[in-house]
């Protein structure tokens, strides 16, 4: 089962300026795809958008069941102000709509977040010719054809490829008994010493606020202050993970980056980075870029209902929908994983996924991720450890916009 997703390549990326955007690309791509957009965008119940950007102003519509653009404003239209930057990379999939609004990049002049939600994948459709998801048009089947268990965990030593099967399919696995207690108290206890050392500006932690004051709820690159954090993920059982897919999968340096995330999961936090909603890890942008990554959660402690357990969407990595802000559940099933400690979680950067808030004890989990290995013709200069910590740092004060409001958490929640 292959999980890639790649169609687009990081070396092809270039700066597109306004109006190469309206009179150059946007033609062409509606030639191509624009009757499938303007099904999605209908299916979506997405708006006209009008965009302002420089000096050009343009609106995008559907007219008879096909997507058209003509210069100035529609009254009834999404209007967002971009910067020429933020329109370039909404153009190439370096980043989403929803995504740049979050990060000040793009102002919603008329409309609202919800709105501008929708468009983000039938630009998708318009762009890379990917349909708009519509409800019913997913199936999941096991390796004997019968129906798959959305719910079912699976033991890595007998069962490596229908686990795989099903990771690639519903977009997430459940991989019980795969480290012990004691090496689950051994990193939990580094991550006691982790969270009594951060400090508010340190640029390797984000907090999070209690009745009782603020916390560092996640520390970043917890690896590098983890020693046996590293062992295992320097551990053959672990680097079995990577056998799961056919594709080939790499991990990041354990010794030197940034590629490890301890999280402390308090009851009552009423303020801060700790439980998000629904989401795509995707869903800032650059689906086509890199999809699908693993990012692997090894349970410190149980989870469940009471103690702050994932929840995804089944197929949600299959399906062109918003990656920011769902605006609703597209008759994808919501599931809920509770795990033992010493489980691992498993799910692909373009799955649903969000975390319920503990209400009865705390929650400790490490996440790390495993990437696709870059294409060969590819060629990307990849940021600095120190340039991701800073944009890391910077994130803290804006993520919760978009993805950690309570509205979701009830409108979407999980049975």
């Amino acid at each position: 089962m292959s999980i890639d997703r790649r169609t687009r390549r990081h070396s092809d990326t270039r700066v597109l300026p306004p109006a190469s955007v309206r009179h150059d690309v946007l033609p062409g791509l509606l030639e191509e795809h624009g009757e499938l957009a303007a099904r999605g965008m209908a299916s979506i119940g997405a708006r006209p958008l009008t965009i302002v950007a420089a000096d050009e102003c343009f609106t995008v519509d559907r007219t008879s069941g096909h997507l058209s653009i003509r210069d100035g404003r529609n009254d009834a239209a999404l209007e967002v102000a971009m910067e020429e930057e933020a329109l370039s990379d909404a153009m190439q999939d370096v980043a989403s709509l929803a995504w740049d609004a979050m990060m000040g990049r793009l102002t919603v002049e008329r409309g609202t977040f919800d709105d501008l939600a929708r468009w983000d994948p039938v630009l998708r459709t318009l762009r890379d010719g990917e349909p708009v998801f519509e409800p019913g048009t997913l199936a999941f089947s096991g390796l004997n054809g019968s129906p798959l268990d959305l719910r079912r965990a699976f033991r890595l030593d007998d069962e490596m490829a229908a686990a795989g099967s099903f990771l690639g399919q519903a977009g997430y696995v459940h991989l019980v008994e795969i480290f012990t207690s004691e090496e689950m108290d051994a990193v939990s206890a580094e991550l006691d010493d982790a969270v009594a050392t951060a400090e508010r500006d340190d640029g390797q932690s984000w907090w999070a606020r209690t009745a009782d004051g603020w916390y560092p709820a996640r520390i970043l690159g917890f690896n590098r202050s983890s020693a046996t954090l590293r062992e295992l993920l320097r551990s053959e059982k672990f680097l079995r993970l990577t056998a799961l897919v056919e594709d080939d999968l790499v991990q990041a340096d354990v010794e030197q980056s940034d590629m490890a995330e301890g999280l402390l999961k308090k009851i009552g936090v009423l303020e801060g980075i700790s439980d998000v909603s629904w989401h795509k890890d995707c869903g800032p942008g650059g689906h086509t870029l890199g999809c699908s990554g693993l990012t692997v959660g090894i349970q410190l402690t149980a989870a469940d209902r009471e103690t702050g357990e994932l929840g995804v969407m089944a197929g949600s990595n299959r399906a062109n929908i918003p990656g920011l802000a769902p605006v609703q559940d597209f008759g994808l099933e919501r599931v809920p994983l509770p795990t033992a400690k010493g489980d691992v979680t498993i799910h692909c950067s373009c799955t649903m996924h969000m975390s319920r808030p503990p209400v009865s004890a705390e929650r400790r989990v490490v996440y790390t991720s495993l990437a696709l290995a870059p294409l060969p013709e590819d060629e990307y200069v990849r940021p600095s450890e120190d340039a991701k910590r800073s944009e890391r740092s910077a994130l803290q004060d804006r993520v919760g916009q978009g993805v950690g409001s309570a509205r979701e958490q009830q409108t979407l929640g999980l049975d």
